[in-house]
Order: structure tokens, then C-alpha cells, then sequence
């Protein structure tokens, strides 16, 4: 599988690395464990920069929509999201995602894992300090 994850139960943070192909059905997947997992509220590094191939808008629509239904579901509010990526294209992908996702949480997307790090610890420490 092109998705490989790690949920930190104490630490609330998910990381996950794309390698390969990755298609709409291991994004689904991924969304569904971690809901299941109750990891759906924690801080996720979405590292895509080893990713090939491109969904779709309607795939990115569909991925957005799930998030959204699952908040409505009340199954799982949303952390904040940093995604990592290596080209424009899917650096655009990302774009289409966050706006589909229409989620009020904090998301940036990054050209570096780094970048994307230092951004989650500041959404930590903000959120500690509320």
C-alpha cells in the first residue's frame, strides 16, 4: 500500500508517508482507520513528496466531502493538517483538497518535511497556551 501511517495516541499526532502510486480508495481507507482510531482531532503530517500519479477533482471532492461528513457525523472533529509536497501538481492537488475539505482547521502545505514540522509544533504550542 502507498500509504503508511503512525497514530501517536500520546503525543495526538499522525504521520503519514505516500510512496508510489497512491489512489482515492488508500486516501479512504487511511480517513476511515484513523476515524476509527479516534485520531481524527490530532495533528497530521501528510507527507506526499515521494507521490506519483494525480486524482482527479471529483476524486478530491469525494475525499473533502468524507471529511466533512464525518464532522457532521460528530465522529471526529479535525487537527490541524501540514502536507508536504514535491511538485506544483501536487502542490494543486493539495489546494483542491483543503478547499473540498471546507474545514475551518489549520492546513498549510509545504515544499519541506521541516517546514511542515516547525508548523505543526506552533500549532501545538498555540493550542497549549489557549
Amino acid at each position: 500500500m502507498p500509504l503508511t501511517w503512525h497514530i501517536d495516541h500520546e503525543a495526538r499526532r499522525v504521520d503519514v508517508t505516500v510512496e508510489g502510486t497512491m489512489t482515492a480508495a488508500d486516501v479512504r481507507d487511511y480517513l476511515v482507520q484513523i476515524a476509527d482510531a479516534g485520531a481524527m482531532p490530532y495533528a497530521k503530517l501528510f507527507d506526499a513528496s515521494e507521490a506519483k500519479g494525480i486524482l482527479s477533482i471529483d476524486e478530491l471532492k469525494s475525499l473533502g466531502s468524507m471529511v466533512r461528513q464525518f464532522a457532521v457525523e460528530g465522529r471526529a472533529a479535525t487537527g490541524p493538517l501540514a502536507i508536504v509536497v514535491a511538485h506544483s501538481g501536487l502542490q494543486l492537488q493539495a489546494a483542491q483538497f483543503a478547499d473540498s475539505a471546507g474545514s475551518n482547521r489549520p492546513l498549510q502545505i509545504f515544499r519541506s518535511r521541516a517546514e511542515a514540522e516547525r508548523w505543526l509544533r506552533d500549532q501545538r504550542d498555540r493550542s497549549a497556551r489557549r
